[in-house]
């Protein structure tokens, strides 16, 4: 593709960003989404959160246990008491219940009492009815009343806290009424229900039409990303129309064809690091080239010495260069010897109004000294502004020498 055909270089660097920008937005907004439809419908381990009683009735068993088996490690009352104050009395009950008979039936008879005594310290603690205990031992009686071992760790569990065996009417399998069915209150203000087995189950929230809401959001959002992206093209448009007619305002009194850029950059003692450059490109945004101006060398108080000013022509791909020097460094042999290693670079003794000329293979560029501020004995400088003046040279052909554009530009 020749030079004349390829975008101008802003323009292809706006375009990536636009897209850039624009792919991370829709991504953001994509990945929450599909996130949110994932949460809010999985019912695999928790129901639409993390919180215990959102937890299925599997899960809330195995919570409940492991807060048990804690405390029979660690013997903490209080940190025992605040894991399971989301839970009803009546979970809490059939779970301590549960795991001291598991406790005893297995011979570990020791850890079965510190369950009773917890449990003991939790009724005192949280205020248990007798009648709520009694309901709870009595359905878990039944449900063990062909388990001797088990049975039998209940019975010491409920002596421990009611100081008697509950005994259940003939033909009666669970005194576990319905008002005894709200159990844990979640910070989503979810009600729940005893299970079969008694394990406190957050109910499902109604499905219905949360698909149409999740695709509302993620439409909604896209609307959004589409606005911002607008919204950004807009931006970098009309920066690039500035950017645009401040090429067109060139002011050029001189003789012949004025210039297709122009340019300047201003220097100010103690300035450092100093180096600025820009992109030499045609009316049309063909990329030319590249001119700039940086300090080059320095005394050991920090002050410039002398400044470089270069050009790179992209047809040649050769930089020329123009030392502007102060007088302590043009009158420097050993600073001027170190530009005969370069046969492209000359030393330029800097004086107000100066006009250097570089001359490359398409174009001719004039560099102005505009404003020259020296310091004591002409030893330094403390100020240069420079004003750069491109020219195209008539006949060129500016699409020879194509190359790769670099990183940096």
């Amino acid at each position: 593709m020749s030079e004349e055909k390829r975008p101008p270089l802003k323009s292809a660097q706006q375009f990536l960003m636009i897209g850039l920008l624009a792919g991370l937005l829709f991504g953001c907004i994509g990945g929450s989404g599909l996130a949110w439809m994932y949460t809010s419908t999985s019912r695999i381990v928790y129901k639409g959160g993390a919180y215990p009683g959102e937890l299925t009735a599997e899960y809330q068993k195995h919570y409940l246990a492991t807060i048990i088996d804690s405390y029979v490690i660690n013997r903490q009352v209080p940190q025992a008491q605040e894991r399971l104050k989301s839970f009803t009395p009546v979970a809490k009950i059939r779970a301590l219940a549960e795991q001291s008979a598991n406790y005893a039936a297995s011979g570990r008879v020791a850890e079965a009492e510190v369950i009773n005594d917890l449990a003991m310290q939790l009724k005192a603690a949280d205020g248990w009815q007798d009648d709520v205990i009694g309901k709870v031992i009595g359905d878990l009686s039944t449900q063990y009343a062909n388990d001797a071992p088990h049975k039998q760790a209940i019975d010491q569990f409920s002596l421990k806290l009611l100081g008697a065996i509950p005994q259940l009417p003939v033909g009666q399998t669970s005194v576990i009424t319905p008002t005894d069915q709200t159990a844990v209150i979640t910070p989503t203000d979810q009600t729940a229900i005893i299970t079969s087995t008694g394990q406190a189950e957050v109910a499902p929230p109604a499905q219905g039409n949360s698909w149409w809401w999740t695709a509302c959001y993620c439409f909604l959002g896209l609307l959004l990303v589409v606005a911002i992206v607008f919204g950004v093209m807009a931006y970098f448009r009309n920066q690039t129309a500035k950017e645009m007619a401040r090429k067109k305002a060139i002011k050029y009194e001189g003789p012949g064809i004025p210039p297709i850029m122009q340019w300047s950059s201003t220097y100010t003692f103690m300035r450092d690091p100093y180096d600025e450059s820009f992109t030499l490109e045609t009316k049309e945004g063909a990329f030319m080239g590249e001119a700039g101006i940086s300090m080059n060398d320095a005394d050991d108080e920090d002050r410039v010495l002398n400044f470089d000013a270069w050009v790179f022509d992209k047809t040649d791909i050769k930089t020329y260069s123009r030392v502007i020097m102060c007088q302590k460094s043009y009158d420097d042999e050993t600073i001027r010897n170190r530009l005969k290693f370069n046969e492209l670079a000359e030393a330029v003794l800097a004086e107000p109004n100066k006009l250097i000329t570089i001359e490359t293979q398409t174009m001719r560029v004039e560099i102005k000294i505009v404003e020259l501020e020296l310091g004591e004995n002409s030893a330094y400088f403390k100020k240069l502004k420079v004003a750069y003046d491109m020219f195209l040279k008539e006949g060129v052909n500016i699409s020879v020498g194509e190359m790769i554009v670099p990183d940096h530009i």
